[in-house]
């Protein structure tokens, strides 16, 4: 009987402990948020395939609402060209956030938010071939762009959290002139969606609960 009660009393402890914490955590901010990403997107907005690629994250919050990132990604593909060419191409893309959190009270474990931000994508074109050949694009191309999207982050503890995340990337392709037909390529945005999931390590609080 009193091994019983022992028992009982240590699993009420551990429950009151469990939900004690659960309830402080829920109203504790991380200070820093880093932590690695796999993304799914296209190499461009006519692209009919998807590519999965890798990176990283690191996030600021200034307070429960706001907050500053910076996100990378990169993604590489090859494709035969003929018998004796192979492309291959890769994408980088580095932009910095204004990230907006909502941290509803009445759900503990999921944080909606939204970002928007600006930065550069990197477009790099290798051709492997066995016979001469040449290709008018030059290796590499940097251009401006922009980023408007938003997610979940769903937080099964206090120092983690799984992060999903949907957004457009805008990429402004200045005019081009293409030797191959003689004319001239304008200027346009170029849209491409992306879709993302991190696992973030959350480092330091900047408020706690009062209760």
């Amino acid at each position: 009987m009193r091994t019983a009660d022992t028992s009982a009393t240590l699993f009420l402890a551990f429950v009151v402990l469990i939900f004690g914490s659960t309830t402080a955590f829920a109203q504790e901010v991380p200070r820093w948020e880093v932590g690695p990403t796999i993304s799914l997107h296209k190499f461009n907005a006519d692209d009919s395939n998807s590519y999965f690629g890798i990176g990283g994250r690191g996030v600021l919050n200034f307070s429960r609402i706001f907050g500053a990132e910076v996100q990378y990604a990169h993604t590489s593909r090859s494709s035969q060209y003929d018998d004796t060419s192979t492309f291959f191409e890769s994408d980088d893309q580095l932009t910095a956030n204004l990230k907006t959190t909502w941290r509803p009270q009445s759900v503990r474990w999921i944080n909606p938010f939204g970002l928007s931000g600006m930065g550069v994508t990197r477009y790099s074109f290798h051709l492997d071939s066995s016979t001469p050949y040449s290709f008018a694009l030059p290796p590499h191309e940097s251009w401006f762009a922009l980023r408007l999207g938003g997610g979940a982050e769903i937080v099964p503890h206090p120092q983690i959290a799984i992060r999903l995340e949907v957004s457009n990337l805008m990429t402004y392709i200045p005019a081009q002139f293409a030797p191959c037909n003689h004319c001239d390529v304008p200027a346009y945005w170029s849209h491409r969606w992306d879709a993302s999931v991190s696992l973030m390590v959350r480092l330091g609080t900047i408020r706690k609960s009062v209760k």
